[in-house]
């Protein structure tokens, strides 16, 4: 257990990291101290209806409020440390997305878990963390508020939801539905091949939004969203339009997959987002904890818990899947790539590309850009 001036410094590092707004209450929801300093606590109907709903024994709890609001409460010592996330009012006349609340709660989440571990030491489990949803009355209106779904372009919100889930089964079923939902839209008079190739841009686009939404690294997103892009400029012509836009969407479910859908820890959030815009730099250990604000063995303590490897071995494998894509998609040389993926050396490039991929990059171009283009 930490001091009040220990307590105070860990808990402003946390606010400067997550930006979320905090607040210490005693048992009775009294504010002891806010951050940032000055910040408005939630309404009086929202805590008290969380502190209605609170169970006292579970130290770790996370309420959704009117589907778009977040209230995490983590316990310490007496107290209570309220995390809030509000990216919209509360009571509101216009529609939400329905898919808001499971896109927020997965930071909260991992923001949840981070809290608990400075604090404690312990890294609690995610289902451990008790999650309920809340509805709150409001008195100027007679029934409860609901949030209105939308129904127009209801065929393209499932394909992109599907996308989102990393489900490559109903990815492809929603995908023809949204096809069979009507004819695609006219984007160039100029000529077929370049209204197919606007298609495919556009596509590309709402993939890689999809995909940033799902947790995968705004960072590896856009690489790839540029790859693809770039690579459909070069074609002269496109004769099968729809598994050329499925196998882009595909790419970017692979990539949700690999992405962490229990959540990050925000340390581990900018820890890996370092790594991205870093890549083709000599990274060291050390410059990403200076860069993230811990001490070096504690990043790589936090790390390998959390994501079971290395932080030498997960920069391994973004820079292999980096240079994957290039292999695909670009037609620069081995050696080139090498380098551009952070490896000085092409004997050293080549030698942990077979042992991460299992063939050389050579091999793996021949074998797989016929496959993509």
């Amino acid at each position: 257990m930490c001091n009040e001036n220990e307590l105070s410094q860990r808990l402003s590092m946390f606010q400067e990291m997550t930006g979320l707004a905090m607040f210490v209450v005693d048992s009775q929801y009294q504010l002891l101290q806010s951050l940032p300093n000055q910040s408005r606590m939630p309404p009086h109907t929202i805590l008290k209806a969380v502190r209605d709903a609170c169970d006292p024994n579970i130290s770790t709890q996370i309420f959704v409020i009117q589907e778009a609001n977040l209230i995490a409460l983590v316990r310490y010592s007496s107290n209570w440390i309220i995390l809030w996330s509000q990216p919209s009012p509360v009571y509101m006349n216009t529609s939400l997305d329905i898919n808001a609340s499971q896109q927020l709660l997965t930071p909260m989440i991992a923001a949840v878990r981070q809290l608990s571990l400075d604090l404690t030491g312990s890294l609690p489990e995610t289902d451990a963390i008790d999650v309920r949803t809340l509805q709150i009355k409001d008195h100027t209106h007679e029934d409860q508020l609901k949030i209105d779904r939308h129904n127009s372009h209801n065929a393209e919100s499932e394909m992109l939801q599907a996308l989102r889930s990393g489900n490559q089964e109903r990815f492809t079923n929603c995908f023809d539905d949204f096809l069979a939902s009507g004819q695609p839209g006219v984007l160039s008079g100029m000529s077929s091949v370049r209204n197919k190739k606007n298609l495919v841009i556009v596509a590309t686009t709402l993939f890689t939004r999809a995909a940033v939404d799902a947790g995968v690294l705004p960072e590896v997103s856009y690489r790839l969203s540029d790859h693809y892009i770039q690579s459909v400029e070069k074609l002269k012509q496109i004769d099968d339009l729809r598994n050329f836009i499925l196998s882009i969407g595909t790419t970017f479910i692979h990539q949700i997959q690999r992405a962490d859908r229990i959540g990050t820890l925000p340390i581990v959030s900018k820890t890996r987002d370092y790594i991205s815009k870093h890549l083709h730099q000599q990274i060291t250990n050390s410059t990403i904890a200076a860069a993230v604000g811990v001490s070096t063995p504690y990043l790589s303590r936090l790390f390998r818990a959390h994501t079971g490897i290395s932080i030498g071995q997960y920069i391994t494998n973004q820079r292999i899947e980096e240079a994957k894509s290039l292999l695909i998609y670009s037609s620069e040389p081995v050696s080139t790539i090498g380098l551009h993926v952070g490896y000085q050396s092409e004997a050293y490039f080549s030698r942990r590309f077979t042992q991460v991929v299992g063939q050389s990059a050579s091999q793996f171009r021949l074998s797989r850009q016929s496959r993509s283009l």
